[in-house]
């Protein structure tokens, strides 16, 4: 099974590692590092710079962290990059979304009509792509998982895991 967690420019770090390492911890394994085209990029909260193993266009992974940061906006715009995250659900994967990074997966589409755990900051960013932005800090839609923040994100990486392990509840 391959986790792997998106890092960009201004990406929080704490939204970033606390969810991939319970992942890693309770799946077992390493999550790789893929960026959008730096070897290295600098997190904050807090401040780290961070090598990257790979490029995202490399990987198609069974569980995908999108941490949030100062980088949300520009992720949400990028068609190639939301075109890769839409291919991983397409695929089967899962997705775990952090704060600001539900927008990207706002953007592939799949979340028009649906309610989505964010920053609050992405309330008119989300209604633009055709999500609402919840009033709880976790929601599901099957495999994707969004979170308002680190603490919620703990949350949907053990739901993640439990689903990576046992599969989807008897209906």
């Amino acid at each position: 099974m391959e986790m792997a967690v998106l890092l960009g420019a201004g990406v929080a770090t704490r939204e970033a590692f606390a969810p991939t390492e319970l992942l890693e911890r309770t799946l077992g394994g390493h999550a790789i590092r893929l960026g959008t085209g730096d070897r290295f990029v600098t997190g904050h909260d807090p401040a780290q710079r961070f090598a990257v193993d790979a490029h995202y266009s490399k990987h198609l992974p069974d569980i995908l962290v999108l941490p949030g940061g100062f980088g949300a906006l520009e992720a949400a715009a990028d068609t190639l990059l939301v075109d890769w995250i839409d291919r991983v659900i397409e695929r089967g994967g899962a997705v775990l979304t952090v704060s600001t990074g539900s927008l990207p997966l706002c953007a592939t589409g799949r979340m028009i009509g649906r309610s989505v755990a964010g920053h609050w900051l992405c309330e008119t960013h989300m209604r633009a792509l055709g999500s609402t932005l919840s009033p709880y800090p976790m929601e599901t839609h099957g495999r994707i998982v969004t979170t308002s923040g680190t603490a919620a994100a703990l949350g949907g990486a053990s739901f993640l895991a439990d689903l990576a392990r046992w599969g989807p509840p008897a209906s």
